[in-house]
């Protein structure tokens, strides 16, 4: 898509993989199961981990990129611990 003129950012719990195979613009997400959520917290805090993760794949395609380039949601929310 990005050879097409279309920007893209792909949000995935495994950069490594994500930038070796040539992604442009890679946001790192949670687990391999929810890669855009977080089950295990509250609705409310699970919806403020989810909000900075959008956050950081809309920074990402804002962003002039001249390689591939990870970025990091800002607002991370620590895991409850039960």
């Amino acid at each position: 898509m990005e050879r097409a003129g279309l920007t893209t950012a792909l949000i995935t719990s495994l950069p490594l993989v994500a930038t070796a195979v040539g992604a442009t613009r890679v946001v790192q997400g949670s687990g391999i199961d929810h890669p855009v959520g977080k089950p295990g917290l509250p609705l409310d805090r699970e919806q403020e981990w989810r909000r900075g993760i959008v956050e950081a794949a809309l920074q990402a395609i804002e962003t002039e990129v001249a390689g591939p380039t990870l970025f990091q949601p800002t607002n991370r929310v620590p895991e409850v611990v039960a």
